[in-house]
């Protein structure tokens, strides 16, 4: 067989990650025989691809719940701000941002922002919703703009439409939080290290994979170019056309992520470092603002995180 191009490498790794996308489980076996493979390259390019943060591994995140809140705050002194809040064991995830807001948070109790240091205000707070990575195009960042742009110019009769849905309590026992902690960051992993350590059946496994989406949404991500070739961008919006919104940034060549806070729609965004990539992503901003598609923007850029390995 013929050494493979730059081009068709670049278009396989979108295929592997294309086909884990439509089903989490499927073997590198069955992906070479839809691509036309042999195992051994497509075993060795999905390895290669996973190990350069070019494709994540399907994750499974459990969706919204009553009890998980998100909060985006402004404090006179973020860094101070940061770390009191690390210390309240309500609170799950904490990030300092530079932007509209400088902290998020997100807590499954009740917490008195107002009692830390230096709080102002709160710019939105409410139910952290499901979270959502849809499938991207393969495509370049010039062609996904004009795509964009065209995809706009058909917005003149959009209905209004909602990610979210109503949150209900998990129904899983000790075995099936066994199986998620185990799984979290990995479902292709393997069930018979797992199973030698907590002597859990293939049939218990089997009913778990068959009722996960009922609780989590499954998390696959494509970066063409690698992770940590992009930088985050993230807009907080009001809007309600949240699924239109979705299926306008599906076209991007690198995954978004997006989930609701209260009625806000939290977006994450991964473009180049390039002065260019970034003003097309504002202008697109601009334009669903002009059309009255969202009617509030806010946005920022995160730069530490911290978190507990509290599921969600």
């Amino acid at each position: 067989m013929n050494r493979l191009s730059k081009e068709e490498i670049r278009y396989l790794r979108y295929q592997i990650y294309r086909f884990r996308f439509d089903n989490p489980w499927i073997t590198n076996k069955k992906i070479a025989g839809l691509v036309n493979l042999s195992i051994s390259t497509v075993s060795r390019y999905a390895k290669e691809a996973e190990e350069k943060g070019i494709i994540w591994n399907p994750q499974p995140r459990v969706k919204s719940y009553p009890h998980k809140k998100a909060a985006l705050l402004v404090f006179t002194d973020k860094h101070k701000a940061y770390f009191e809040l690390q210390n309240c064991p309500e609170i799950t995830y904490v990030c300092i941002y530079q932007g509209d807001w400088n902290i998020t948070a997100i807590y499954n109790k009740y917490v008195d922002f107002k009692t830390i240091s230096g709080y102002e205000r709160t710019v939105a707070e409410g139910i952290r919703g499901t979270i959502f990575t849809p499938r991207v195009a393969y495509t370049s960042w010039e062609s996904c703009f004009e795509k964009m742009e065209h995809f706009l110019e058909r917005s003149s009769d959009i209905e209004e439409t909602n990610l979210d849905y109503n949150p209900e309590y998990l129904e899983w026992d000790n075995e099936e939080w066994e199986l998620y902690y185990y799984f979290r960051y990995n479902l292709r992993k393997s069930f018979n290290k797992f199973q030698k350590k907590f002597q859990i059946s293939w049939r218990k496994y089997e009913k778990w994979k068959k009722i996960l989406t009922k609780y989590c949404s499954i998390l696959s991500s494509f970066y063409p170019d690698g992770y940590d070739s992009y930088s985050s961008l993230t807009f907080c919006l009001r809007t309600l056309y949240e699924k239109y919104i979705m299926d306008l940034l599906s076209l991007l060549p690198t995954t978004p992520v997006l989930y609701k806070i209260g009625e806000y729609l939290s977006i994450y965004l991964y473009v180049p470092r390039d002065y260019g990539q970034y003003s097309k992503i504002f202008e697109i901003m601009s334009l669903l603002i002009g059309k009255g598609i969202i009617t509030e923007c806010l946005d920022g850029y995160a730069i530490e995180s911290w978190r507990t390995g509290e599921p969600g």
